[in-house]
């Protein structure tokens, strides 16, 4: 009795499709200055003068980071001018959802 009063007062009514914009991920790429066996202060005397320093540990290795950037051409402008100050093994990294990914993988999230 109940169900058929129900169904009855709400047979007009249509389901509301609500539609969601999908978030694409974003990608951000760092500049690689550091790796060390055993951790050191983000304010250790070789990276005087350097900002926005972010370590991560991988494969037992302590590693620093600079920079945060969407655009690899910012990142490599960054790279650049960290090997004319001295960091020789200066690279690009890129990071999704703050875990560390290849190049290859960060280029195919960014063509989707």
């Amino acid at each position: 009795e109940y169900k058929k009063a129900f169904e009855e007062m709400n047979k007009d009514l249509k389901p509301v499709i609500v539609e969601t914009e999908e978030v694409k991920p974003v990608v951000y790429y760092r500049v690689q200055f550091a790796s060390f066996k055993k951790e050191r202060p983000l304010d250790f005397r070789k990276f005087k003068g350097l900002t926005d320093i972010l370590m991560y540990k991988q494969n037992g290795q302590f590693k620093y980071t600079t920079g945060n950037f969407e655009s690899y051409s910012n990142a490599l402008a960054l790279k650049d001018k960290l090997r004319n100050n001295g960091y020789k093994d200066a690279f690009i990294v890129a990071f999704l959802d703050d875990e560390k990914i290849s190049l290859k993988e960060a280029k195919a999230v960014n063509e989707k």
